[in-house]
């Protein structure tokens, strides 16, 4: 399954919407084609990531809002298949990883998913009173093979920061492998913190 795809179906689950990378530059954010069923114009990607955003507060509702643990757990629902935390975990912690038991390394991937899960939804600011700004950025791809797909998300009162999802085709597809946000990635944090012997997760916002 294309990025793209992956991205969408994550999306309804209210998490994000990116892009599909093989789009020319100006596919940023006005996607016009026509939809085969009802021959009108698609949504663009804006409209889309708008309405993703709402379902989840809808969802959540207000007297969930600004309880963590509602949106982890819709977050862990709905888009932890799209993450590879096997590849995330080796890059963090082997070779120690590898040479841990099933049950220990499954134990290991769970906490570098809450951690991870629980900073997303900080930085897409779903605790905030309002709903955060967002422009897709475009697609790039890195030497070692992961392509790139991300945005600008504007925060009230916090300014802008850049959000990266990093994918790797696998044998199953496209998978997330890393997270960054302006350069600074995920798994390097979560190595620091392996390094010095850290076992306990990093506190909220680990990622600014």
């Amino acid at each position: 399954m294309r990025p793209f795809r992956v991205l969408c179906l994550i999306l309804s689950s209210g998490l994000f919407f990116l892009g599909q990378p093989q789009a020319r530059a100006d596919y940023y954010p006005y996607w016009q084609d026509l939809d085969p069923w009802t021959s009108r114009a698609r949504p663009n990607a804006l409209d889309l990531l708008e309405y993703g955003l709402y379902w989840l507060r809808d969802w959540t509702g207000p007297e969930n809002l600004s309880d963590p643990a509602s949106v982890i757990s819709l977050m862990e629902e709905q888009t932890a298949r799209w993450f590879d935390f096997g590849i995330m975990a080796r890059r963090v912690a082997d070779p120690w990883y590898s040479h841990q038991d099933v049950l220990t390394r499954a134990h290991f991937q769970h906490r570098l998913r809450d951690a991870l899960f629980a900073e997303l939804a900080r930085q897409f600011g779903f605790y905030d009173p309002r709903p955060p700004r967002i422009a897709p950025l475009p697609a790039r791809y890195l030497a070692d093979g992961e392509l790139v797909l991300g945005f600008r998300i504007w925060r009230p009162l916090r300014g802008y920061s850049d959000i990266f999802f990093h994918f790797y085709r696998l044998p199953q597809g496209w998978r997330i492998v890393d997270v960054s946000r302006n350069g600074v990635r995920a798994t390097e944090v979560f190595r620091a913190h392996f390094d010095a012997g850290r076992l306990d997760l990093p506190k909220p916002g680990w990622l600014d």
